[in-house]
């Protein structure tokens, strides 16, 4: 089995990232799972304007896995802060 090598995104794995998270979401509408998600959504400025700034945030953090340095997944996370949300509910 190839190696499996998970590392901190760069800049050079935003078109792959994109491309993996189109899959994801197409998967998820067709499914029925997500029907109101949009399969182009990782590739509309929306998409661009939110995945590009996560290679960078101090308070998260995205992560590439690649095999025979293709990339075949991705995570990213990041710190909500309690003011940038409705405690109330």
């Amino acid at each position: 089995m190839n190696e499996i090598i998970v590392r901190e995104a760069a800049i050079a794995d935003v078109a792959d990232i994109q491309h993996l998270a189109h899959l994801l979401a197409r998967l998820e509408f067709e499914r029925g799972w997500a029907p109101e998600v949009d399969p182009q959504w990782p590739f509309a400025e929306a998409g661009v304007s939110f995945i590009q700034p996560q290679l960078t945030r101090e308070d998260g953090i995205l992560l590439v896995a690649t095999c025979d340095s293709q990339a075949i997944g991705f995570l990213g996370g990041g710190l909500l802060r309690p003011e940038a949300r409705d405690v109330s509910r």
